[in-house]
């Protein structure tokens, strides 16, 4: 069990955090005859294509003799979602019926505790399309290496139900006994209903930015109940992303951003596969975008049987930052010099007053 400090997610410690708890999992680990506990995130990619992705820390996939976790392992691990109890400090357990099984590896820092590296662990879920009843939301992140103030921790301390903890000082560059500046160092505060800390079990657990996208995993630290104010050690997406000596195909970004746009944030979405990631806009394709990914040119294909009154290219937050005249005939070029690499949505009007969107990914040039 979660030692007596803990925060249950319910609390009032989570309200505005719902999508992230929906994003944690509680990772039932097999290794050979051993079983534990550790930590993982649902995570958004750049084709927004719902990949069951989960990002942990690579720690949690080696034994105590350095092994890393075979083929047969990885189909054993277990992915809890809803694994919180209630409401705030509710008597009982927490329902295990939302869980899905196995997985494969994708992604890490070939470390096993972050030594030369930051510890990360992608691994793909073998259940490719998750029920609906789980409410997954595929988190959001940020992969430049820039501190944040604020900011909370979801996790599974010991296996237990759901429990968030908060820090509102500045994250600190810091090492896990390897390079410098793998790692993110945070220091936990008292709220309402406790001193949430980090636990084993807590292990690859997210650490969410003031603007609730991952910034780090969960390596381990020096905080536990009757030490809560000893700090805890994150590794950075931004090293996660290229810096650690793996290979290209291990990097997170090769997995993340397989597109190569150059995207560093991207916010999370509970359908990233059925709408725009933008409220709830259903995709249409009754217009063409040539190429898609582009760089600097966009040849947008007028819809047939409807007149282009407006085009508008809209950036991740819904904001539009490029209108175009539409061009007479059946189509019309875009100059995307002026568009950072990532991920927009362009929005036709038709002369009947209907609104057609696509996405689309501006890749660097």
């Amino acid at each position: 069990r979660a030692d007596w400090c803990e925060v249950d997610v319910n609390c009032s410690e989570g309200a505005g955090w719902t999508s992230q708890r929906d994003a944690t999992v509680r990772i039932g680990v097999r290794m050979g005859a051993s079983s534990y506990w550790c930590t993982g995130t649902l995570v958004n990619n750049v084709a927004m294509d719902c990949k069951p992705y989960y990002l942990t820390a690579k720690h949690c996939g080696v034994n105590e003799s350095g092994m890393d976790a075979t083929t047969g392992d990885y189909n054993l691990w277990r992915f809890y979602f809803k694994y919180q109890r209630t409401n705030c400090n509710t008597a009982g357990g927490a329902s295990t019926s939302s869980s899905v099984l196995g997985c494969v590896e994708r992604g890490d820092s070939e470390d096993g505790g972050g030594f030369s590296g930051s510890d990360f662990l992608l691994l793909e879920g073998n259940t490719a399309t998750i029920p609906a009843s789980y409410n997954p939301y595929w988190a959001g992140w940020d992969a430049n290496n820039t501190a944040t103030t604020g900011g909370k921790c979801i996790h599974h301390p010991a296996g237990s139900e759901k429990k968030i903890s908060t820090f509102t000082g500045t994250t600190v560059s810091t090492t896990w006994g390897g390079p410098s500046g793998t790692h993110w160092r945070v220091n936990w505060v008292e709220t309402d209903n406790g001193h949430g800390v980090t636990e084993g079990g807590s292990s690859g657990s997210a650490l969410f930015n003031n603007a609730h996208r991952i910034v780090g995993t969960l390596t381990g630290g020096a905080s536990f109940c009757d030490s809560p104010n000893s700090p805890d050690q994150y590794g950075k997406m931004s090293y996660h992303w290229t810096n650690n000596p793996n290979s290209t195909n291990d990097k997170l970004k090769h997995w993340l951003d397989p597109d190569n746009t150059g995207t560093l944030v991207l916010d999370g979405s509970y359908s990233p596969c059925n709408s725009t990631g933008i409220g709830e806009t259903a995709l249409n394709n009754t217009f063409g975008l040539q190429p898609n990914p582009a760089a600097d040119r966009l040849t947008l294909v007028h819809p047939e049987g409807a007149p282009v009154e407006r085009i508008e290219i809209l950036d991740a937050a819904g904001r539009s930052v490029q209108t175009v005249a539409p061009t007479i005939g059946d189509r019309t070029v875009i100059d995307l010099h002026e568009r950072a690499p990532g991920i927009y949505l362009v929005r036709v009007r038709t002369g009947d007053g209907t609104d057609l969107v696509q996405r689309l990914v501006v890749q660097g040039r």
